[in-house]
């Protein structure tokens, strides 16, 4: 009896590592390499040198080949992995994942760029000139609102947002709404009084002298907007998914000279931080209302 059951236990054992090896390597044959698609800074010559000891690092730490994609606008990233031809992104912000979720691209964000003094985020603000008589937005009715980019997510998506939860219909109640632009024509815009507030990031102001900066306050802030995420396909094998989860947060620790050169140089760049679907909540949700009020919010 004694010898029957460490004959069964011998061969459960045995088919168990035989599966969980057979089973690792069936993620390999389905995946023999991975699409990782960025966001150039620069020209796609200088992008390859600077991330080529990153790729080395992920196609170790994770098993199989990396190999780098440029996107040119940033919709390529969504589009790749709505095809599932791109298996790991950086999306060049939130609001372009968080579209890209709520439009059914089978995507989960697992880390999230962090910001050089450590902070996750930014914020979108209304600004006002210093010696105005504002100091809410409410006390703007019947003034010009300036926004930045169309689809801006601190100088667009998210001042509508805030707007719809304040019970503020822009075009009802502000004169006129112009769009900019960009943060800095808005700022400047609001400098030469073409409108009376201004919404953009937070540090849209560090963009100017300080003699200039200095003339601005900000009658609202959001909510701390988060940074852009990196991305993986979430109907990937777990296992590779924690492999590539563990090589993109690890490399701090493991590679920092390989993130350092994709970081250009830049020393005081700080590498990953793990993240997940409820950082980009707040996010999906702006991106929810945005899609149900469409342009009649504008």
């Amino acid at each position: 009896m004694r010898l029957e059951m460490k004959l069964f236990v011998a061969t459960a054992a045995w088919v168990l590592v035989t599966f969980s090896s057979s089973h690792s390597q069936d993620w390999r044959a389905k995946y023999p390499e991975l699409i990782y698609m960025i966001i150039p800074d620069t020209d796609e010559k200088t992008e390859a040198m600077k991330f080529q000891p990153m790729l080395d690092y992920l196609s170790r730490s994770i098993g199989v080949p990396v190999r780098l994609e440029l996107a040119g606008p940033c919709e390529d990233t969504t589009k790749g992995q709505r095809a599932g031809r791109v298996h790991i992104a950086s999306y060049c912000g939130a609001a372009t994942f968080a579209r890209a979720y709520l439009t059914g691209v089978k995507v989960e964000p697992f880390a999230m760029d962090i910001n050089e003094d450590g902070t996750k985020g930014y914020q979108s603000v209304f600004f006002v000139k210093k010696n105005s008589p504002y100091q809410s937005i409410r006390d703007l009715k019947g003034k010009v609102l300036g926004l930045g980019r169309a689809d801006s997510t601190s100088g667009d998506l998210e001042p509508r947002f805030i707007l719809n939860q304040l019970g503020i219909t822009p075009k009802e109640f502000f004169r006129r709404v112009v769009y900019t632009g960009s943060h800095e024509d808005n700022i400047v815009a609001l400098r030469d009084g073409k409108v009376d507030v201004a919404a953009a990031a937070d540090d849209a102001l560090t963009r100017f002298p300080q003699s200039l900066a200095t003339q601005f306050r900000s009658v609202y802030s959001s909510e701390i907007l988060p940074n852009p995420p990196l991305v993986y396909l979430s109907d990937m094998p777990d296992e590779l998914k924690a492999a590539i989860r563990k090589a993109f947060l690890e490399i701090g620790q493991k590679d920092i000279a390989a993130f350092n050169r994709r970081a250009g140089g830049n020393q005081s760049a700080k590498p990953w931080i793990a993240a997940d679907l409820q950082v980009y909540q707040h996010t999906i949700n702006m991106m929810k209302l945005i899609d149900q009020v469409g342009n009649s919010n504008r």
